[in-house]
């Protein structure tokens, strides 16, 4: 696994996960801390296992 195809599977994923992420406090601004939290923590959990073969 080289350096820079993990590098690029880390930055695709984060983006995905940021786009997500406002698509979903656009759609629910009303959502909990605690849901935007425990999302962003899977979505770092995601990050990790999908860069760090």
């Amino acid at each position: 696994m080289n350096d820079v195809l993990r590098l690029n599977i880390a930055q695709t994923s984060f983006s995905f996960i940021k786009k997500l992420r406002s698509n979903f406090i656009y759609t629910r601004r009303k959502t909990s801390l605690r849901d935007y939290s425990d999302m962003s923590f899977y979505g770092l959990n995601f990050v990790h296992k999908t860069s760090f073969f």
